[in-house]
């Protein structure tokens, strides 16, 4: 039997919420397109034929391609759906924690603290997914009743209690997260050191 796929992953707004700076809106673009390069990859190696993104060379799906992914891929395929979205969450997390090693291995996190900012990594990225049979309607048909039930399911949050929370003081970024940086790490603004 052949499915249409869709994954979508976020939260594109609080990427765009949360950025100070031009640079923090880039990044954030970049981030969300190399896990959704992660998620079409999957599914492309997982014989899924894509639809959306449809690059004309696959090498284009490898990570820190210059090819530039949506946040949304669609895509037939003819295995077990619940199957391919477990797959598809994997490949996104093993590149998160790529990123996330990467950026990590030169700051100095003890403990709880990189215990804490791991988890909120984890939480970071939300993956939602739907699929529907595409056998008998027409494609047009098909892919509407999809984008309406991806609209559904993004209105029907699953709410987890927050693992990594406590009495600690807030990041200034976004005022949601813990600070990972201890206060003493680092200094306040305008703030001149002693000779």
């Amino acid at each position: 039997m052949r499915f249409l796929f869709l994954v979508t992953l976020g939260p594109v707004q609080g990427f765009i919420a949360s950025a100070r700076r031009t640079r923090d809106l880039h990044f954030g673009s970049w981030f969300l397109s190399e896990l959704s390069r992660a998620a079409a990859h999957e599914i492309n190696a997982r014989n899924g034929y894509l639809i959306f993104p449809a690059p004309e060379n696959t090498v284009w799906l490898q990570p820190g391609q210059s090819f530039n992914v949506a946040n949304r891929i669609l895509a037939l395929i003819e295995q077990k759906p619940e199957e391919l979205a477990v797959q598809v969450q994997a490949a996104v997390f093993r590149r998160l924690h790529a990123i996330r090693d990467k950026v990590y291995k030169d700051i100095a996190l003890f403990g709880e603290q990189r215990a804490v900012a791991y988890r909120q990594i984890d939480d970071l990225i939300e993956l939602m997914w739907v699929t529907l049979p595409y056998e008998e309607k027409p494609y047009h048909e098909v892919r509407k009743d999809l984008e309406s039930l991806m609209a559904v399911r993004k209105n029907t949050l699953t709410f987890q209690p927050v693992k990594w929370g406590a009495e600690a003081p807030k990041s200034s970024l976004d005022g949601q997260l813990e600070s990972v940086i201890l206060e003493s790490e680092s200094p306040p603004p305008n703030a001149t050191t002693a000779e």
